[in-house]
């Protein structure tokens, strides 16, 4: 078995025992206050607000990282040359036909292509 199906395999069981566990403890918080941890001192229903806290703690943590993590990337990327720089200094054709056979997709063509009444016809 290769590594990376190894982690796979311990990836899901941790997962699965991290859901069944959550689950015990929302639903059944007597269990842990009274069996597994009795040196606890707080009361089952504690347990079951500081489970569910947690969690909504880490969601909207989580929910403001991204969110920071979009925002830190839009100010830190410069912006994209507009297409008329892109165009500068290329030789551009000036009619359709010369679009089609020198295989150029510039802006010009487009323009080109738009005054002569679209793609529809034939050049």
């Amino acid at each position: 078995m290769s590594k990376d199906r190894i982690l796979g395999v311990l990836i899901v069981v941790v997962c699965v025992l991290g859901a069944v566990g959550y689950v015990g403890v929302v639903f059944f918080p007597g269990v842990v206050t009274h069996q597994l941890l009795p040196w606890l001192p707080w009361s089952s229903g504690e347990i079951r607000f500081g489970a569910i806290a947690v969690v909504v703690l880490l969601a909207f943590l989580a929910v403001l990282f991204v969110g920071a993590w979009i925002g830190w990337t839009m100010a830190s990327t410069p912006p994209p040359k507009p297409l008329e720089e892109l165009d500068e200094g290329l030789d551009l054709p000036e009619t359709a036909s010369e679009c089609i056979t020198s295989k150029t997709f510039s802006l010009e063509c487009r323009r080109i292509f738009l005054k002569s009444g679209g793609g529809g016809k034939n050049y």
